[in-house]
């Protein structure tokens, strides 16, 4: 009988030490993790910019590749795809409308943290939206990745922002 108060004793320590184990590396996380700025402000990734006005969207992958969606000329309101395939060819395909505006959406409603640093060199690709009237916003993206976010550097300004992906 003694054996098993002993043994219950025992488990009940370790479990206990694992908790504190697992509440210390929660903390440190917590510390590492969170923005330099201190005060967590975040703000619109694409502030000022008109995101329903785009009229073409290029994606430039680190191979140089490109890839574009843009309203088409001859039908209005459809999106188009266009791109050069492995043997140089232009190929494009219609692009469902809705789909379009959604990560036209999504990308509206990024918001960057404050306190994200703006190191630079950036090692990833590249995303070029294209609106009404010339204007354009250049989305530079890092190739890595800490704690599902990556940096975001905003026309090659120090805006650099960590956003959530995943």
């Amino acid at each position: 009988y003694r054996a098993s108060i002993i043994s219950a004793a025992i488990i009940a320590a370790a479990v206990i030490v694992v908790l504190l184990i697992a509440a210390a590396m929660g903390v440190a996380a917590f510390l590492a993790l969170r923005p330099a700025g201190g005060n967590g402000a975040t703000g619109p990734l694409l502030e000022g910019f008109d995101i329903g006005s785009v009229e073409r969207i290029e994606v430039v992958p680190v191979s140089g590749d490109r890839m574009e969606i843009a309203l088409s000329d001859r039908a209005p309101g459809v999106w188009v795809m266009g791109w050069r395939d492995g043997a140089g060819v232009e190929r494009s395909w219609p692009a469902a409308g809705s789909r379009v505006r959604g990560a036209l959406r999504l990308l509206a409603d990024l918001r960057c943290d404050a306190g994200a640093s703006a190191e630079t060199g950036r090692s990833g690709a590249r995303v070029i939206l294209r609106a009404a009237g010339g204007i354009a916003r250049e989305l530079g993206l890092s190739s890595s990745a800490l704690a599902g976010k990556t940096r975001v550097w905003v026309d090659g300004t120090p805006r650099a922002a960590a956003i959530p992906i995943g």
